[in-house]
């Protein structure tokens, strides 16, 4: 064996005595003496050995060169012997790790490290066998950060015409638990459906999970397609997270001398609270950084300071790392001390802080890069949420590269949310460390570099689940909505399938696209419509329209038909026709009302021209409005805008053989506006009114004395200014201005509840001057009715369908009704009368004053 104590005292002495040999530079001192060692040749030691190296390190590099070597000495090892014979097993060390709660040994908690000797050997540390204690303690956490608040509200802008919701978000920096329109970060309306369907949404918490680390707001968003006033489950069509930013934590512990410090020191992890238990767990760890303790003796030391939004690079806040070392032994990190600062900054909101751009700032060796050493700089953007620049992430790397004189410097302000970045960024200022301070001056400036924060991609969902089935050869509109995004400037396209021949679909519709045309196939047609913001958020959602024959078609069943002849009449109209009608019999009458207060019948052969008021006493110009036919009866509307008596006459009991004009009611309260258009059920007169606020429904007894006191059956609340009455069992049915959603169209009002629905929206361009006509026709005899003919006030157009006669098949029916229109805008058409003796259409044109018969 070696004899260590020999070794140690020739090495000491091999030293001292180099010493002595070397002359003193006067501004450097003596140089440093040096010893070192290496294996002795087989020819130095039979037995091995060590042969013990002196000098002085003259050149003062630290190593002791062969020029420097001044003395020598060989230690060769003795003969060992033959082995001595087995000694008594040794006792086996143990060491025993337990969690350490927050207290007097560790402030923040870490964990216990007893050590010993396993006395008893039974594989357990018991406590009177622990030989040492350490501990190994975390740091202080760092920010939770604040939450995330959303509020909703029904304000919302004139795009959205049938109402909405308005979705703000944005993060409580006041921590009030109030979001303020100051703290408003994002906003998204959500309008309501073309069906007239609300637009719900339903904002709760998100617990802390797979979808936001930390927690956050769940906003699912929908239409409310049973009317219940609920988002039910089936209702939901889009689920957006808002997650709070995730909370930044730092742990600092003790290493001993090893591969990361030669001498020991402190490690330093870093990382971001995933799963919110407020401890840094080892798959959170997203940097590691060792301060090793100095050759010198001194003690490495790092402190941590919560840091608010903005300060440093740090836009949502985080925590400050200084370190140093303990140069005063007194084991506090003084700020004169400190030699390097980082930050940890917490994540952006949103989706756990994903897209926002990061930067990180490192010293550049001496090298191929910086020939005298200088500063690293990578930026890119923080696309895994953790608030660190990871080397995946890095897009752009710079180097600010030191002179040969001057240390190069690089600093980083924040940029607060303006015109410069629109969501605030980072500022990077370089220049070189001309006056030698070690901070970089405002005239040390050489240039500047902002890095802005990339907005995120907020979700964008297409709202509409299905798109209504459709008829060839018929005028076909769907809307389609989207929800989401940050920019608007909406993209709209289809993929995967094409649109059915005649449809085309708005490719810059925001937020909602139109897909309409008049398809000219039957079939089913599937394709995917994609919609893409201006920040490139993008939705896709799988459709399939289905078109099939039309359920009745002009000339088809009964439908009339497009075949026209033109009947001569001897007279000239005025610019507004009130009402056309016509008698039962193939030899009978057509009776023409116009606004200037003429009316008059002419035989279906046009060979006989008659004003009827000269027919009839008690009537004058001024009380001509509508005029209706209804099996043998003859009715006439008075013009009167508020009536209370002479409202509605039955001018003929007999088909027009005889005339006698009858008062039929008085209204108390008056009307609110002209009654425009009668239905008759056995001894019961109803009518309608035209008002321009709510129709109002009336009803009159006839069985009785004549004027009866008419009943106001209902006010309508839901729709207006309405032309026509018909009935059958179920509905009544009347043409308005509004159907309940600002359309105009055909309307039914259930005959037990009054309450009016929607049948189908027309295009017919009436208004509180103008006027539109309603026939309904029963064509199998079963009661049912079977077609609608609906005639509206084409204003003289003769190249678009404003006012065309439509056809709507099954108006009482429980499917949607088919509507479409033909006779369109060849004709300057005016009126509609039906004929059911001849199953025909009489209509007339006011520019010619000629009627027109469709059969």
């Amino acid at each position: 064996m070696r004899d260590c104590a020999q070794l140690g005292w020739l090495v000491a002495l091999a030293i001292l005595g180099s010493a002595c040999t070397d002359e003193t530079d006067p501004l450097l001192g003596p140089p440093t003496p040096l010893a070192s060692t290496r294996e002795a040749s087989p020819e130095e030691c039979s037995e091995g050995g060590t042969v013990v190296l002196s000098g002085l390190d003259n050149d003062r590099n630290g190593v002791l060169d062969a020029s420097e070597i001044t003395d020598s000495q060989v230690l060769c090892d003795l003969d060992p012997g033959p082995d001595g014979a087995p000694g008594e097993d040794g006792k086996n060390a143990l060491v025993a790790v337990t969690v350490e709660p927050a207290g007097a040994n560790c402030e923040f908690g870490g964990q216990r490290v007893d050590t010993g000797v396993d006395a008893d050997a039974d594989g357990a540390l018991a406590p009177e066998e622990i030989t040492q204690t350490t501990y190994v303690c975390d740091g202080a956490p760092g920010p939770r950060g604040f939450s995330f608040l959303v509020r909703t509200s029904t304000t919302v802008s004139e795009a959205c015409e049938r109402g909405g919701v308005l979705i703000e978000a944005g993060l409580d920096t006041d921590e009030d638990e109030v979001l303020d329109d100051g703290e408003v970060e994002t906003s998204t309306e959500l309008c309501a459906g073309v069906d007239g369907l609300d637009a719900l949404v339903d904002v709760g918490p998100e617990a802390p999970g797979a979808n936001c680390s930390a927690g956050g707001q769940r906003i699912r968003r929908g239409l409310d397609t049973n009317d219940n006033g609920v988002l039910d489950a089936t209702e939901v069509v889009d689920t957006t997270f808002l997650c709070n930013p995730v909370a930044t934590l730092i742990v600092t512990s003790s290493v001993g001398p090893g591969t990361d410090c030669a001498l020991g020191g402190l490690r330093i992890d870093s990382g971001l609270d995933a799963n919110g238990d407020s401890v840094l767990g080892p798959t959170e760890v997203v940097a590691t950084r060792f301060l090793c303790e100095a050759d010198d003796g001194r003690v490495a030391l790092t402190r941590t300071a919560t840091v608010g939004p903005g300060v440093g690079p740090c836009l949502r806040g985080g925590t400050r790392i200084d370190s140093g070392f303990d140069a005063d032994g007194s084991g506090v990190l003084e700020a004169a001390e400190i030699l390097s600062t980082t930050y940890a900054c917490s994540a952006s909101p949103g989706l756990d802080g994903r897209g926002a751009n990061a930067v990180r700032i490192s010293t550049e060796p001496s090298g191929a890069n910086c020939a005298f050493g200088g500063t690293r700089v990578d930026t890119g953007p923080d696309t895994n949420g953790d608030g660190q620049l990871q080397d995946p992430e890095v897009t752009e790397t710079r180097f600010f590269c030191s002179g040969a004189d001057d240390a190069a410097l690089v600093d980083v302000e924040v940029i607060p949310p303006g015109p410069i970045c629109l969501n605030g960024g980072q500022r990077l200022r370089e220049g070189r460390d001309d006056n030698g301070n070690g901070v970089l001056d405002a005239n040390e400036v050489d240039s500047t570099t902002d890095v802005c924060t990339a907005t995120p991609a907020v979700p964008m969902a297409i709202l509409t689940a299905q798109l209504p089935s459709g008829f060839r050869s018929a005028a076909y509109e769907a809307t389609i909505t989207a929800a989401g995004g940050l920019a608007g400037n909406y993209e709209w396209s289809v993929t995967n399938g094409q649109l059915p021949p005649g449809l085309t679909l708005d490719p810059t519709g925001t937020p909602d696209t139109l897909l309409s045309g008049t398809p000219t196939a039957v079939g089913t047609f599937g394709f995917d419509v994609v919609v893409t913001d201006g920040r490139g958020a993008v939705a896709a959602q799988t459709f399939t329209l289905s078109l099939a024959a039309p359920p009745c078609e002009p000339g088809v069943a009964g439908v009339v038909g497009q075949s026209v002849r033109t009947i001569t009449v001897p007279s000239t109209f005025g610019s507004g026709i009130t009402g056309i009608a016509a008698d039962t019999s193939t030899s009978g009458f057509v009776y023409v009302a116009d606004s200037g207060g003429s009316l008059e019948r002419f035989r279906k052969d046009g060979t006989t021209e008659e004003n009827v008021l000269n027919l009839v006493t008690g009537i004058a110009s001024g009380d001509v409005n509508t005029i209706h036919v209804i099996g043998q009866d003859i009715f006439l509307t008075n013009d009167n805008t508020s009536c209370s008596t002479n409202c509605v006459y039955r001018l003929s009991s007999d088909g027009g053989q005889t005339f006698s004009a009858t008062s039929l009611g008085t209204f108390s309260p008056a009307t609110n506006d002209a009654l425009q258009g009668v239905a008759l059920d056995g001894n019961t007169l109803y009518a309608i009114t035209n008002d321009t606020l709510d129709a109002e429904l009336w009803s009159i007894d006839l069985s009785g004395t004549l004027p009866a006191a008419a009943t106001r059956v209902a006010t309508l609340t839901t729709i207006d200014t309405c032309n026509g009455l018909e009935l059958d069992g179920s509905y009544f049915y009347t043409v308005c201005d509004d159907i309940g959603d600002g359309r105009e169209g055909l309307v039914r009002i259930d005959r037990v509840t009054l309450v009016p629905e929607a049948v189908a929206a027309l295009t017919l361009s009436i208004s509180s001057g103008s006027w539109a006509e309603l026939d309904v026709v029963d064509t199998d005899g079963d009661g049912d009715l079977d077609v609608a003919y609906v005639q509206g006030d084409n204003n003289g157009s003769t190249t678009s369908p404003t006012g065309a006669t439509y056809y709507v098949c099954n108006p009482g029916g429980t499917t949607p009704a088919f509507a479409n229109a033909f006779l369109v805008g060849a004709r300057d058409d005016e009126g509609l009368g039906y004929d059911s003796s001849t199953n025909s259409i009489w209509q007339l044109q006011e520019s010619s004053s000629n009627l027109f018969r469709f059969d």
